[in-house]
């Protein structure tokens, strides 16, 4: 495996760098001296490990997805121990965690999104990420209904109406944290759906 691949301390502070930069200044204003600076390395050892702004920013944008696939695969790990409602809001629980933990990546993670008509490999990436989140959905609601717990009716359009939804807090919630509750908007969100699909959370507390 190559210095460039190894995961190092220097690699690490390089991503983490250019991460922050990215969430405070734009992805169009990131300049590599800043990277540098920031990450307290030299531009020529910087170069080593990214020849390229564009190699630095397609690594960025795969760290950033393995932060999710980590998240998802804690999520999934408790699925079994979990009822069908209780993973239903596993979802929304777990990308409240990725707007108040992994903020700045979240930040960053937006910004390439807005370049992805621009450019093909974050296109690419962003839809693989989609597709994996909607196919995840998409489980635990089929699970739900199989069992006897959601309705049918709705349920093929849940995924797409849980991510819409959840996209809409990504949009709002890095302007103005301080003016958007985050917890509330996941709360109210879960239990509209949670309507859709048959279920009056009333009854359950």
């Amino acid at each position: 495996m190559s210095p460039r691949q190894n995961g190092g301390i220097v690699f690490q502070r390089i991503i983490l760098a250019t991460i922050e930069i990215i969430a405070k200044k734009h992805i169009l204003g990131l300049r590599i001296r800043d990277v540098a600076k920031k990450a307290n390395v030299g531009l020529g050892h910087l170069n080593y490990y990214f020849p390229t702004k564009a190699a630095l920013l397609s690594t960025v944008l795969d760290t950033i997805n393995q932060e999710f696939i980590k998240a998802r695969e804690r999520r999934k790990s408790n699925q079994d121990s979990l009822d069908s409602i209780e993973n239903f809001c596993a979802f929304f629980e777990e990308k409240e965690y990725f707007h108040t933990q992994l903020q700045d990546c979240m930040i960053a993670y937006y910004q390439f999104w807005s370049l992805s008509n621009q450019n093909s490999e974050y296109l690419k990436a962003l839809n693989e990420n989609y597709n994996i989140w909607r196919s995840d959905i998409n489980e635990v609601i089929r699970d739900g209904v199989i069992k006897g717990v959601f309705d049918d009716k709705y349920a093929n359009l849940v995924p797409q109406l849980m991510v819409g939804i959840m996209e809409g807090a990504a949009i709002q919630y890095p302007l103005d944290p301080a003016a958007f509750n985050l917890s509330a908007y996941f709360e109210g969100a879960s239990t509209m759906i949670l309507m859709i699909l048959g279920i009056d959370r009333s009854e359950l507390d």
